[in-house]
């Protein structure tokens, strides 16, 4: 008969089960640096065990080469977050010496799970087995380094959603959905079923999936993996250079690599896709297009009522790298696919976008324009749009905007924000990011039909957010102020 026995709280039941893979990239040596690696690796699991038993967890295996929690299944979020705080302090530490070729990965699944525990005269053990678990160990194989992968199953209850949160989602003011990529799916082996699952984009973009990812159904309509940064070098003599892009990766890029005719310098703002890295491992951009430049570009999707689409340029070695169209940038939308069109490159949250597209086909010429009778602000916003959200955002909502637009076309933090709104913000830049999260659900709802927020904005060099906002805008918040405070 077994010693292990099965714990009376926590056996036979639903549950949440994280599984965390620990990954090396270069095998350790043993050397006199052996014992600084190793306690450099205790520190990494400490954070772990920290993280997870202040979660609510409880550990089902731990090993060298990764770790098994198990949370109650109303605590998915809990067992997302954990897996996010430790990705977050393994990501910020990879100058480290003893930490640099080291990476993790995690997933987590719910279902039934069996919890056992044995106890010995020298130590106690653990064991978590059943369905989630394998279900979890599945999606954590088929990972890429730092990916999270969280099945759909776990995140069939809202409130699973609605607690993830990272650090760069704090800073960028991320409303829930937008930590979820597309579902997909994973096949296993045998006649087991397959697991479809969500990526938690915690670090503002998705690090993918192995070649046993396939997208399931229109939603998992796949294009290539799009990287936004600032050229960090450039050799004008030997036409190279790299990029560090928002998170610290850094992408080499020479003049073959780039789409349009533009001069790199360093700290320009750019946009590319990834190719297949070098032999030693270093990661390459390609199609690289630089914020501001002109490209010549063809469209080759327009969807969702012809309200946007995406256009796609290429450089001079066959990378292709497919931009974001949108009507509110462009008065020409919706352009035909297959149409060669010339564009400025602009930006949203979201990365690089398409401004002021016109046609270079001669057949195009006869199309005509988009009304301009309500003139466009920004991002689609027309001034009667503004004037709405004011008018049904509530008073924390309505004393956000006028502190942004106080103060127009300045770039705000949260904590210039939280400043401004006092005590409708007792928590600090936390509050703001609540308050702008409730304002984009508002304009988002179908009854609104707003994708993007009627403001600028973006990250500075230590990844805070930064809001600005037009004063074409600022200018209709200001009047509506006035109105809502009885004067004329």
């Amino acid at each position: 008969m077994s010693r292990f026995k099965p714990d009376q709280n926590r056996s036979a039941q639903s549950a949440a089960v994280l599984s965390w893979r620990l990954r090396e990239e270069a095998p350790w040596r043993r050397s006199r640096q052996g014992s600084s690696w190793a306690s450099a690796l205790a520190e990494l699991f400490d954070v772990l065990v920290g993280t997870a038993e202040d979660q609510g967890g409880w550990p089902g295996e731990i090993s060298a080469t990764g770790a098994t929690y198990w949370f109650s299944s109303d605590r998915t979020s809990s067992a997302i977050n954990t897996a996010i705080k430790t990705h977050e302090w393994l990501r910020a530490r990879r100058e480290a010496p003893h930490l640099q070729h080291v990476s993790c990965s995690s997933a987590v699944a719910q279902g039934r799970a069996f919890y056992f525990h044995r106890s010995t005269q020298w130590h106690n053990e653990n064991l978590l087995l059943g369905p989630a678990v394998e279900r979890a160990e599945a999606l954590v194989d088929a990972a890429n380094n730092w990916a999270i992968f969280v099945d759909t199953v776990a995140l069939a209850d809202r409130d699973a959603v609605d607690l993830i949160e990272s650090r760069i989602g704090r800073d960028r003011f991320f409303v829930p959905s937008e930590y979820l990529g597309p579902v997909r799916e994973i096949r296993q082996r045998g006649d087991r079923l397959p697991v479809t699952y969500h990526e938690i984009e915690w670090a503002g973009r998705a690090f993918g999936e192995s070649v046993n990812a396939s997208p399931t159904g229109e939603t998992a309509d796949r294009r290539e993996e799009r990287y936004s940064g600032n050229i960090s070098g450039w050799d004008a003599h030997e036409r190279r250079g790299s990029i560090r892009t928002e998170v610290g990766d850094l992408f080499y890029f020479d003049d073959k690599l780039i789409a349009g005719e533009w001069t790199p310098d360093v700290g320009r703002r750019v946009f590319f896709v990834s190719r297949p890295p070098l032999a030693d491992r270093k990661q390459v951009a390609g199609a690289v297009v630089a914020l501001g430049e002109s490209v010549r570009g063809i469209v080759v999707h327009v969807v969702d009522a012809q309200k946007y689409g995406f256009v796609e340029v290429e450089d001079r070695v066959g990378t292709k790298h497919q931009v974001f169209a949108h009507a509110a940038q462009n008065p020409m939308w919706p352009i035909p696919v297959g149409t060669h069109v010339r564009f400025r490159v602009g930006q949203n949250e979201r990365g690089a976008v398409v401004v002021d597209a016109e046609a270079v086909d001669p057949a195009f010429d006869a199309m005509p324009t988009r009304s301009t009778d309500d003139p466009v602000l920004i991002n689609d916003w027309t001034e009667a749009d503004v004037r709405r959200l004011y008018r049904e955002s509530s008073a924390a909502g309505k004393a956000l905007l006028t502190a942004l637009a106080e103060r127009p076309d300045e770039d705000l933090t949260s904590k210039d924000l939280a400043a401004a709104l006092g005590g409708l913000a007792p928590k600090g830049w936390n509050s703001v990011a609540g308050i702008l999260g409730t304002l984009a659900q508002r304009y988002r709802t179908p009854g609104f039909g707003r994708e993007f927020q009627p403001w600028y904005l973006r990250t500075d060099a230590n990844e805070h957010a930064l809001i600005r906002m037009p004063r074409s805008v600022a200018a209709a918040i200001r009047d509506e102020q006035l109105h809502d405070n009885g004067k004329p």
